[in-house]
């Protein structure tokens, strides 16, 4: 479902939804508020669907973990659970413990916003005078577009084309293929091929091509999908001796211009010299078929445009040369975009004092700066719900300790600039402090000038959310078409999932979690700074309720085992010096094993051992000398234990059988004698320690 999820993540807070190809009815307009939600419902409903959602989606309510219903999931939910205006029939049913959804029974009608009521007494307890718990949703109308236009040539005779279509909701191949006309199935090779939900390659193949050039119509019926549109492309067929461009596109995010040709091109030629650009610019080539991709550096793609002219002289696969010269006029690969990174995914710090984080941005003489200090008796509580790079329910664990807007200087917004951002420069750092680091920014902070709007964010108090009264601290722009305006800049609709998160955690010691036995793990602890062991730091082991389970010591080298008697959840060591370090124990967290060799042996009561031998290979006759290395951790046996050995031939017989109640410390050695017509092959040792058998 397109659904709201009413947590810290404001990112889902979107309608997650694909740009409609249409133009969008009016009366389909609406504006999400997250504050416009009652308050008595925050703590109770985690999540709800709002928004543009696709015709087969049902409705979603679902309350928070740690509320109990008064129904349990499989009974009975009463039909007035859901009152919908304008009315559509459906049913109300249990999608999970804590989720209540509701089935159309037929489709709503499309582009119109309905209004829901759910009665949340069916549920819970709730006082007599508290209102449903309302919101809406429009169902979205079904659309399509023809996305982009490929001309494909692979042999000289036929050619292809693809076509890139998009679709407002998800839709079937099968039935994109039934809205070409008759003709074009007939006359050619037509396949479809999903490449997203809502996406889809058509391509027309096995085109002939012929002496003179000429032009086919494709028809794209969209009654099919009941969509009021038809579209019509012309696609044009170059004449079979005749080599060409014919077209070229963009690649923004690679930095890349693709020029299609006629024909084949010579795989084998040399570019340089041949390609001009009127700023210069360094590049590579690449040829695939009848393509040529130019990736330019990315250094030289600035704001302003260039030209790019391909010479005439390069030649396609049957040497045939290109006549007349090849210009792009204007070309921009810098599509003006803000944007903002970190320059690492580091998360933990070593320094309290010099705590320094980078970032990385673009196309932005401003950002707003938000650090949230996550409190130390917090931590624990808050690795319960996240690992340490995410930030759900943030408002429960910590508290904003300062906002404030960053000026970034660059000389050319239009390129990417690295920026520090020295924490004790705003807030006092401590150690084993856990901190929140967020980037923001929205139109003001943009460089590049604007089209005047009339555009208008909601004003929202941000201590809303710090007091648990809000679902989020920022604020959102939902009017009017703003899905069709969210990828430019100039429109508020741009900024409203543009903030990045980062979590730092300032702690010098570094802790290794090692767990093979049930009821151990060994913990290594030592200095991030430079590697040295941390002796006297305590460990304590802690299960999901936060209740130790185990508690050691390190020694000089900064090892201890902690044996434990409920499954820990987390590793807590501190220093001497008051530093501490935190480490969640996750099965998904663990370093993978799966290209090593680890399998290894069970050590069955703390006894184990190994079998060794001056060679490996003898003739028969030759006497074998065998010893047996034991392993006794807790002293079990007597140093006079007798220790049993088996020579077993090729065969599986017993050739040798003899008894050692004299080691030599925990080495037993064994000589063997063998005769000189013995049967060659592998021979197996096997050594009996009591009921434990060792062999080699």
């Amino acid at each position: 479902m397109k659904k709201i999820t009413l947590v810290i993540l404001s990112l889902y807070l979107a309608f997650s939804m694909l740009s409609s190809c249409s133009n969008q009815d009016k009366g389909a307009a609406f504006l999400l508020d997250s504050n416009a939600t009652e308050k008595a419902f925050f703590g109770v409903i985690e999540s709800f669907t709002s928004g543009m959602i696709v015709e087969n989606e049902p409705l979603q309510v679902r309350f928070c973990s740690g509320i109990t219903l008064k129904k349990q999931m499989g009974e009975d939910i009463s039909s007035d659970a859901f009152s919908i205006d304008p009315s559509v029939k459906g049913k109300a049913y249990w999608i999970d413990q804590q989720t209540i959804g509701f089935r159309f029974d037929e489709i709503p009608e499309v582009q119109k916003v309905h209004h829901v009521k759910f009665d949340l007494s069916e549920f819970i307890e709730t006082p007599k005078d508290l209102k449903p718990f309302e919101f809406s949703f429009v169902i979205r109308q079904q659309d399509f577009d023809v996305k982009e236009v490929t001309y494909l040539c692979r042999d000289e005779n036929t050619c292809s084309y693809e076509l890139a279509l998009i679709f407002s909701n998800p839709v079937d191949p099968q039935i994109v293929e039934t809205m070409l006309d008759k003709k074009t199935i007939n006359d050619y090779q037509c396949k479809v091929v999903a490449v997203a939900a809502n996406e889809v390659q058509l391509t027309i193949g096995n085109i002939p091509r012929k002496k003179s050039s000429y032009n086919i119509d494709i028809k794209l019926d969209g009654s099919v999908l009941d969509i009021d549109k038809n579209l019509k492309k012309e696609l044009f067929i170059p004449a079979i001796n005749i080599f060409e461009p014919l077209n070229y596109s963009l690649n923004k995010k690679e930095k890349s211009i693709t020029i299609q040709f006629s024909n084949l091109l010579n795989q084998r030629q040399d570019f340089t010299g041949f390609i001009e650009f009127s700023k210069n610019t360094s590049y590579k080539t690449e040829v695939n078929d009848n393509c040529l991709i130019i990736y330019c550096d990315n250094d030289n793609t600035i704001q302003n445009s260039f030209d790019v002219t391909i010479l005439k002289g390069i030649s396609d696969d049957n040497h045939r040369t290109l006549e007349n010269d090849f210009q792009m006029k204007n070309v921009v690969l810098n599509d003006l975009v803000p944007k903002v990174k970190w320059s690492d995914d580091g998360v933990v710090v070593p320094d309290d004092k010099n705590t320094t984080i980078y970032f990385d941005a673009i196309c932005l003489k401003s950002v707003t700066l938000r650090i949230i200090k996550i409190y130390d008796e917090n931590v624990l509580s808050f690795l319960q719900e996240n690992d340490l790079d995410e930030s759900f329910n943030m408002q429960r664990v910590g508290k904003i300790e300062k906002k404030i807007k960053l000026q970034l200087e660059n000389t050319d917004y239009s390129r990417w600039k690295t920026y520090p951002i020295k924490l004790s420069d705003y807030v006092s750092v401590s150690k084993g402090a856990m901190y929140q680091i967020t980037l923001d920014f929205n139109r003001e902070d943009y460089p590049f000038a604007c089209e005047t709007t009339n555009e208008k964010a909601i004003e929202i108090d941000e201590q809303d959310y710090w007091n648990n009264e809000s679902y989020s601290y920022k604020s959102y722009y939902y009017e009017d078409e703003w899905w069709e305006k969210d990828d430019d800049p100039c429109h508020l609709s741009f900024y409203n999932y543009v903030e990045i998160k980062k979590n730092v955690f300032v702690s010098n010691i570094a802790v290794i979690a090692k767990t093979a036995d049930e009821g151990v793990v060994d913990i290594f602890v030592r200095k991030i700074s430079d590697a040295k062991p941390i002796s006297n730091a305590t460990v304590q082991l802690m299960d999901f309720q936060r209740q130790i389970v185990g508690e050691a010591t390190t020694d000089k080298h900064g090892f201890c085992s902690v044996v434990y008697q409920n499954k820990p959840w987390f590793v807590v060591v501190q220093d001497s010096e008051g530093g501490k370090s935190y480490l969640k124990l996750s099965n998904n967290k663990a370093l993978s094993m799966s290209k090593f060799d680890v399998s290894g042996t069970s050590v069955v009561h703390n006894i184990n051992g190994f079998i060794y031998s001056n060679r490996n290979v003898w003739r028969p006759g030759d006497k074998i000398n065998i010893n047996f290395m034991l392993s006794d951790k807790t002293n079990q046996l007597p140093d006079n234990f007798p220790v049993v050995l088996e020579l077993l031939d090729a065969n599986g017989r017993v050739r040798y059988k003899t008894v050692n109640n004299a080691p030599k410390g925990k080495i037993w050695a064994f000589e063997v004698s063998t005769d000189v017509a013995v049967a060659t092959g592998f021979w197996t040792a096997t050594v009996k320690v009591g009921n434990q058998k060792f062999s080699k």
